[in-house]
């Protein structure tokens, strides 16, 4: 399979990260200190030290090599244009102020820096023509919840979660997640218990206190990562807690004891899993917290920097339901997978945070949306977040309620799906989850596209597994993929795979009409239709649209309408 040509063009635009034009910095009229942060400004001691984080304007430069260069000859470009237009800034302020100011740690990822100064200082500073933002050092969160300590050793087997995404079904195929590596950002990791013990990748970072071995001093990353990759799937380990269990996790501690940290500390633990792309293939990024505002664009490039290096950023949403508006950064990027939680039930939990994402320049960029329909609807897909069953500290194991639960299933989904076909890029892995959800025909602002159900997705991707794994118990969909909103005994609408075959099955003769769409309601293709018989029918697409252009891999619907019949369903072309 091939990269999606959408994703190519966003190869060699993305470079419009926060770099700068490296110049002389002057002064200029208007200040860029961010809302909240001029009120803390105002609030402050006018001698209290004060840290910040100081971002640069957007680069302008040629873009159009990007795409032939390879990922750490990316990096190593990214890294040097960063740091050669925050170098003549640095330069005059530490000529210009003195020891009024330090200057702290200095990224690329999101190319900036951090600066510390008391409040008549930085604004003095914020009025330098190259400076695009000057935000507070706020912090990150985890999202509340606490383990409930199980009475005794969990029932052996295969959790009612697990199960409930359809995992084994691709385990009883040799679809384990195999050598998939994903980075991991959280309060830590136990490694040493007996679910992960074979699951580390021996690459590890702590921003909080810079031990150099893994350790969680919270719990919360044990049970998040625990989901993921926990067990040993249809081995013989008891506890098969984990989606993927052949996978691999790279550790980041970004959050402290209490489950907090700082953007600062944030921003190290994410460049580090950049900088590790160069020589390890990270292929999922996953995160179960969130910032201190629902509007902060900080961390949005940082989101495009990972999809430019093939790297899928999955996010918890929040527990902050079931108010409107609660998804929380950065889960709430176009450019970031969000996951909401659902219960065993498949009903959207209470306390799920809810969408839509806020209106706002960065919400706005549509050449990096993962979702081309995108209409700020998140979250993008939901998957089990109460009671679930997972490791935590001291060799034990815990349920848990939370959206920081749910994530985890979906990083593991995409590790599943990665590892039968390691080209699939971020999109590809996007759309064949959201199909596979199946559950919305287009999303909502509870569940998105619906529950993931992996077996489905990954039919969706190999259509030649079909009828090599029974659906196991607790999966509670069938194997098909696409479904119709059809009554009874008015037919039904099958899959299409990547063979480009659409199945449908009329209970009698009818005259019919088939047309292909796109997610904006668009006419794409009208496909023959005619006198079909009553049984089952099926009818290629070969890709290409009414012009004979060739269409852009991504979600579409196929649409049949006849005498008393109208059947939607939705599909995935693939290049």
């Amino acid at each position: 399979m091939t990269i999606d040509n959408r994703l190519h063009k966003f190869l060699i635009i993305i470079f419009a990260l926060a770099m700068a034009v490296p110049a002389i910095a002057i002064y200029g009229e208007d200040p860029v200190i961010s809302q909240n942060f001029e009120l803390d400004l105002e609030l402050a001691n006018p001698e209290e030290d004060i840290d910040c984080i100081v971002i640069m304007k957007n680069v302008t430069r040629d873009k159009s090599g990007d795409e032939a260069l390879s990922i750490p000859e990316r990096i190593n470009l990214y890294r040097r244009l960063a740091f050669e237009s925050q170098e003549p800034l640095i330069r005059e302020l530490r000529n210009e102020l003195g020891t009024e100011i330090k200057i702290g740690e200095q990224f690329w990822v999101k190319n900036s820096f951090r600066l510390t100064g008391k409040p008549r200082t930085i604004k003095r500073i914020a009025r330098k023509k190259d400076i695009k933002k000057i935000s507070r050092n706020g912090g990150i969160r985890m999202f509340d919840g606490s383990p409930v300590q199980l009475s005794g050793p969990p029932p052996a087997g295969i959790p009612a979660n697990i199960l409930q995404v359809a995992s084994q079904s691709c385990w009883d195929v040799g679809v384990n997640g195999r050598n998939i590596i994903i980075g991991h950002t959280d309060t830590g990791v136990d490694y040493d218990h007996p679910a992960l013990s074979n699951s580390f990748s021996g690459y590890w970072f702590d921003a909080i206190n810079g031990e150099p071995r893994p350790y969680d001093d919270h719990g919360h990353g044990t049970h998040t990562i625990g989901t993921v990759l926990g067990g040993d799937g249809n081995g013989s380990f008891p506890y098969d807690i984990g989606v993927a269990p052949e996978a691999k996790w790279v550790g980041v501690k970004v959050m402290n004891q209490d489950g907090k940290g700082t953007y600062e500390e944030c921003l190290k633990g994410l460049q580090f899993l950049a900088e590790l792309k160069a020589e390890v293939d990270i292929k999922i990024v996953l995160g179960s917290w969130s910032v201190d505002n629902r509007k902060e664009d900080l961390f949005y490039d940082i989101s495009k920097t990972f999809l430019s290096l093939d790297m899928l950023p999955i996010f918890a949403v929040g527990n902050s339901g079931p108010t409107v508006g609660t998804a929380e950064v950065p889960a709430n990027y176009p450019t970031v997978l969000a996951v909401g939680a659902v219960d065993q039930n498949n009903q959207v939990a209470s306390f799920s945070s809810r969408g839509p994402a806020p209106d706002l320049e960065a919400w706005n960029i549509s050449e990096f949306w993962l979702d081309t329909a995108w209409q700020f609807t998140k979250p993008d897909m939901s998957a089990p977040g109460v009671a679930v069953l997972s490791s935590t500290l001291d060799d034990s194991y815990a349920l848990w309620n939370g959206s920081s639960m749910a994530a985890p299933h979906v990083a593991g989904a995409a590790a599943l799906l990665i590892s039968h076909d390691r080209s699939l890029s971020p999109r590809d892995v996007y759309d064949l989850l959201a199909i596979g959800a199946g559950n919305n025909f287009m999303p909502d602002n509870e569940v998105g596209w619906g529950v993931i159900n992996i077996w489905d997705s990954l039919l969706l991707l190999d259509p030649s597994l079909r009828g090599k794994s029974e659906p196991q118990p607790g999966n509670k969909k069938s194997a098909t993929v696409i479904r119709a909103r059809a009554e009874a005994g008015k037919g039904s609408l099958g899959s299409l795979g990547s063979s480009g075959n659409i199945r449908f099955a009329l209970p009698a003769t009818n005259e019919i009409s088939i047309g292909i769409y796109d997610l904006a309601g668009r006419l794409v293709k009208t496909l023959p239709g005619g006198t079909y018989t009553s049984g089952v029918h099926s009818i290629y697409w070969n890709g290409y649209d009414n012009s004979g252009r060739r269409s852009n891999a991504g979600v579409y619907f196929v649409r049949l309408s006849g005498v008393d019949m109208n059947l939607t369903g939705k599909l995935v072309l693939m290049h």
